[in-house]
């Protein structure tokens, strides 16, 4: 079997001195008053992003977004000192969160081997996080049979030496079983229930632990997952994103990235999200928020964007992680070269069954027969302080497709941003006690069909930076329930920055962001809310706009020797969709 698979044991659908096993990480810390605990899978250890911190399989990183949140860089948060309880782990489905991840004391070893350990207690968070489903629905499976092609063709000339006795599946094979743990009975827009299930079980184990530690204040906020491609553009009809045909062509056969393949895989996120937010409304009433990471993608930032030569490792608008593809990963590299010996070896006994085997599930059995001696060994002498085989070899390629920075940093301002919204701290705030704060509830609104009045503005900046929005949000009833805040207009400010490279979310007391980003080649405003995506130019549908147009008609007034200053162009709207 092509070693390639044995790196992806992460969730689908990615400097500092690194840290011993008996060391610290340098952590900015916290006020006291804030513990808060990060569960999850990969998407939230970070893998790939930064320094390799420990979990060993876990993979867990500096730069991934619960870090980001520890240190704070932006300064959002209120307080210095504090802690934070980092127990993510790389590749854990939702049983597996609840299995592993609750410990009350820190663990050196246990279930279900020592590959995933050290493990950190959970400590007596008053807030978590979650990031979990990915490898519940097998996009391990999609990336390796679909994508990257990172098992052997058995059945041609392709096939791996070491592939003796095993029977991939074909991409088509792939997508069925993904779906069928996604999707309720074939329709592809309806989550299943198992998953959603799975996803409420783990919520309410974090709620009841939570507020077991620290009373009915506990808040959660649990993330969906990203669509991986702009599904419209053309450009990567005829591209393979293939192991074995990049960065040179094979010459042999591969999957493309045609755009009905695209809109597949990114629906598979939305409606794995779809199932995340049904599992979240089974716990309205416990502080329990979706952070909708989607959104903040706005344009240019996933892969097959307009004018992007894909697969393009050097892209800098693009925030997910493509295959390391000037690795070698044949048999000639020592370390691949040991573990394809195990797999050989094992080939028959392993678990695996093409029909209904998760790749998480076959790679747990894989790397329990693995002997870790035998594997540093590979590596050479004095591996500890040259080479470290979990980031170096498994986390280096299982990054594919996970988050850059870029998307940890964002992810990081979402989750802060609504937990400011949700209990009114900031950095401002100042705590003379050592007990924990007192969280003010989110305000009410009413369901039904929502409405906002959008005033936008662009003026002569650069087109990268000068579009603006001054935004009032509205529920069922009329109600104010957001409102652009007033920092966004001083120093002569326009309002919230909307630009297409760095758009901007709202959310107010709503379930879910609203994602604003401008756009200027078709003079639109594209919005998601949830599952939901239009444009200001829709003016009719479940989610319509009603816009006034550009005044000055020709847009802004720039370096007109007639004026003393330019003049700035306004474009209002009024849109509504249901909420």
């Amino acid at each position: 079997m092509r070693i390639f698979t044995l790196f992806l044991s992460t969730a689908p659908l990615l400097v500092y001195p690194l840290v011993g096993a008996g060391d610290t990480a340098p952590l900015q810390e916290r006020a006291p008053s804030f513990e808060w605990t990060a569960w999850g899978d990969s998407y939230a250890s970070g893998v790939g992003t930064g320094k390799y911190v420990d979990g060993r399989r876990c993979l867990r990183y500096y730069e991934a977004y619960p870090i980001w949140i520890q240190d704070d860089p932006s300064d959002l948060l209120p307080g210095s000192g504090g802690k934070l309880n980092n127990v993510v782990c790389s590749g854990a489905k939702a049983e597996e969160v609840e299995q592993f991840q609750f410990y009350t004391t820190d663990q050196s070893s246990g279930q279900p081997n020592a590959q995933y350990y050290p493990r950190p207690s959970s400590g007596k968070p008053t807030m978590g996080t979650l990031t979990v489903g990915g490898d519940d629905i097998d996009f391990p499976g999609i990336l390796n049979n679909c994508i990257i092609e990172g098992f052997p063709h058995t059945n041609t000339s392709l096939r791996w030496p070491l592939s003796s006795g095993f029977t991939q599946r074909t991409c088509d094979e792939q997508r069925d079983l993904s779906w069928s743990l996604i999707c309720q009975d074939g329709d592809k827009d309806t989550p299943n229930a198992d998953l959603v299930s799975k996803i409420d079980s783990v919520i309410k184990k974090i709620i009841q632990y939570g507020q077991g530690a620290s009373g009915q204040n506990f808040r959660l906020y649990v993330t969906g997952y990203g669509q991986f491609f702009n599904d419209q553009d053309p450009g990567c009809n005829t591209v393979t994103f293939a192991r074995t045909a990049n960065p040179n062509p094979d010459g042999k056969q591969h999957n493309t990235m045609t755009t009905d393949l695209r809109q597949d895989f990114n629906l598979m996120s939305i409606t794995l999200n779809a199932a995340i937010q049904k599992a979240i409304s089974q716990n309205s009433g416990s502080n329990v928020k979706y952070i909708d990471i989607d959104g903040l993608l706005g344009t240019g930032h996933r892969f097959c964007e307009p004018g992007i030569q894909e697969p393009d490792q050097n892209n800098p608008n693009l925030w997910f992680w493509h295959y390391p593809y000037n690795q070698n990963d044949d048999s000639t590299n020592p370390t691949i070269k040991y573990l394809n010996s195990v797999e050989q070896a094992n080939v028959n006994t392993l678990t695996w069954d093409p029909n209904n085997t998760l790749w998480t599930d076959y790679l747990d059995d894989f790397w329990s027969k693995v002997d870790m001696d035998q594997l540093n060994q590979t590596v050479g002498d004095n591996v500890t302080a040259q080479y470290d085989i979990w980031p170096d070899t498994i986390g280096y390629r299982a990054k594919v497709f996970h988050p850059q920075i870029p998307y940890h940093q964002a992810i990081y301002k979402a989750i802060v941003q609504q937990y400011i919204s949700d209990t009114g701290a900031s950095s401002q705030t100042t705590t003379t006690s050592s007990a924990a704060p007192t969280n003010t509830p989110s305000p009410a609104y009413a369901a039904g069909t929502c409405c906002f009045h959008l005033d936008e503005w662009e003026d002569c900046d650069p087109q990268s930076d000068d579009l603006y929005a001054n935004i009032t949000l509205l529920d069922n009833n009329k109600n104010v329930i957001y409102q652009t805040p007033a920092s966004y207009f001083d120093n002569n400010g326009l309002g919230d920055p909307i630009n297409n490279a760095n758009g901007t979310t709202i959310q107010g007391p709503l379930p879910s962001p609203i994602g604003i980003t401008g756009e200027h080649e078709k003079d639109y405003i594209q919005f998601t809310y949830g599952s939901l995506s239009w444009q200001s130019t829709n003016s009719s549908g479940g989610a319509q706009c009603s816009v006034g147009g550009w005044n000055p008609r020709g847009g802004p007034v720039c370096d007109n020797t007639l004026l003393t200053e330019d003049v700035p162009a306004e474009n209002q709207m009024d849109c509504c969709f249901p909420c």
